[in-house]
This record gives C-alpha cells, structure tokens and sequence, in this order.
C-alpha cells in the first residue's frame, strides 16, 4: 500500500504510516449488498496529500572512537594525591605521640592540604586520640562507682 500523504511504501497491515504518521484508510474487500442486490458505495475519507514531499534523511554510522589507555602511576599522580608508604605511617604515628611536638604536628597536619593522605591519617591519629580519652574517663567513672578513689589507679 502507498501513503496519500508521503508516497512512501507501507505494510498492509499498518494502520498508520510509519514515516508521517497519517491514519492509513482501505478500501473495504466486501462490500455489502443493498436489499436489491446492488452493491452500496462507502464513502472514502482519507487525508488529502500535502503539496510538498520531504524525503527521509539517511542517518550515517557513527564510526566508533578508540582511545589508547594507558596505566597510571605515583609519579602520574599530583604530590598532593600520592599514597604513603608504610613506613611513613608508622613514622607520622611516633611523631604524634611525642608529647609537645606530635601535638603542634598532629594540629597542622590536620589541616594542611600538601598531601590528603597525610591530613587523613592526621584526622584519623584524632578520632584514636578521642577514643583513647573516652575510654580512659569510663574508666575512671567505673571505678569511682565502685568505690575506689583516683590515687589508687595511679599508686604503682
């Protein structure tokens, strides 16, 4: 079958065009017969064709883009995002247990943006440092509870 609107081809079985979307009417196969046995007319609507025909745009393939990936490595990396080793975890964890100095370091690591691992491991070294001190206060509470007094816990 052939649109009236576009002219395109179309499977007999559509209802509608596939390109312009225009409702597709039949000619009706058997018709019925009058009571005189003559053969009656329907009437056919259809849509009547547009004065311009527009062509369907072919698409071209999209070729496919291939990009050559490479491995990164540390010396790829800013100096700001580069790991630590593990000795520098263990070296950065005696710094900040010495009393006063680890302290000043533990302060401005913490917020220093030279190197992000180093300011984790900083903020981290803290959340240690909070846990250790609550720990020791739920100590002390327990055993001021219990009956005992500060002085005992510290006569060796």
């Amino acid at each position: 079958m052939i649109c009236p609107n576009c002219g395109n081809t179309v499977d007999d079985s559509n209802v509608f065009c596939m390109h312009c979307g225009t409702k597709l009417t039949r000619p009706n196969p058997n018709p019925n017969p009058n009571p005189e046995g003559r053969v009656q007319q329907s009437p056919s609507y259809s849509t009547p064709p547009r004065a311009t025909y527009q062509p369907v745009r072919q698409v071209q393939p999209v070729q496919p883009v291939v990009i050559q990936q490479r491995e990164i490595t540390e010396a790829d990396l800013p100096a700001r995002l580069r790991p630590l080793s593990a000795w520098a975890y263990f070296g950065y964890t005696l710094l900040f247990s010495i009393p006063v100095i680890g302290f000043i370091f533990l302060i401005v690591f913490s917020f220093s943006g030279a190197n992000v691992n180093r300011r984790s491991f900083a903020r981290s070294f803290w959340c240690a440092l909070l846990l250790a001190v609550i720990i020791f206060v739920t100590a002390m509470i327990i055993v001021l509870i219990a009956g005992g007094s500060v002085s005992d816990l510290f006569d060796w």
